[in-house]
Order: C-alpha cells, then structure tokens, then sequence
C-alpha cells in the first residue's frame, strides 16, 4: 500500500471516525465458521526515508526505538 492510498482512503471517513483509536488488525484462522481478530493499539508512526517505506509502530516497538 503507497502513502497516497492511505491518504485517500484518509479523505472519505465521515468526521465521526475522528476519535476512533487506530489498530493493527491481524486475522487468525479458526474453524470453518470462525476467525480471530488479535488488534495492536498503534503507538506511533513515521517514514524510513533509507528504505523509502512508512510504519506504524504498537507501544512495544516505539519503546524500542526509542531507547536506541
């Protein structure tokens, strides 16, 4: 996914989505009829400009970079 898809995407949430917590959601297979959703809170985000790629980062991680 490119920055300006986010962007975009960004533009088309109604102002009522403002306050809403952003998450890492990642689905795990169940059974046939049922999935799991583990979601991270996302602490932070920014841009690795030497890779060319942004992140978001959960608390765990930020610390992490954050102490080096």
């Amino acid at each position: 996914m490119k920055i300006k898809e986010v962007k975009k995407w960004l533009e088309t949430l109604p102002q009522e989505c403002d306050e809403h917590d952003m998450v890492f959601r990642k689905i795990i297979p169940g059974d046939s009829e049922h999935w799991l959703a583990h979601d991270k809170p996302i602490a932070t985000c920014g841009v690795d400009d030497s890779t060319k790629e942004a992140y978001f980062c959960d608390e765990e991680s930020h610390q992490v970079m954050e102490n080096n």
